[in-house]
């Protein structure tokens, strides 16, 4: 639970969330994740469809492009047709 983990993981749906210096809640944690197979088996499906739908290649390259061409047209480097 700290920086922009929280905008990522949603705790119980897509991973685990713990306060930080609560080595206890880590413990806590990896124990439910070694001995509940559904919970283990749901967080990782999720977290697997969230990359897929926010940090798909494509996307994220195609993000990119468009940054780079705004900031290139801003400094008239790049003429578009």
């Amino acid at each position: 639970r700290v920086g922009g983990i929280g905008d990522v993981i949603t705790d119980g749906r897509n991973g685990l969330l713990i306060s930080p210096g609560r080595p206890d809640e880590l413990a806590a944690a990896i124990v439910r994740l070694l001995t509940d197979d559904r919970l283990r088996e749901s967080l990782g499906s999720e977290a697997l469809a969230y990359v897929g739908r926010h940090h798909d290649i494509q996307d994220v390259s195609a993000r990119y492009e468009a940054l780079y061409r705004g900031v290139l047209e801003q400094k008239g480097k790049l003429c578009v047709t």
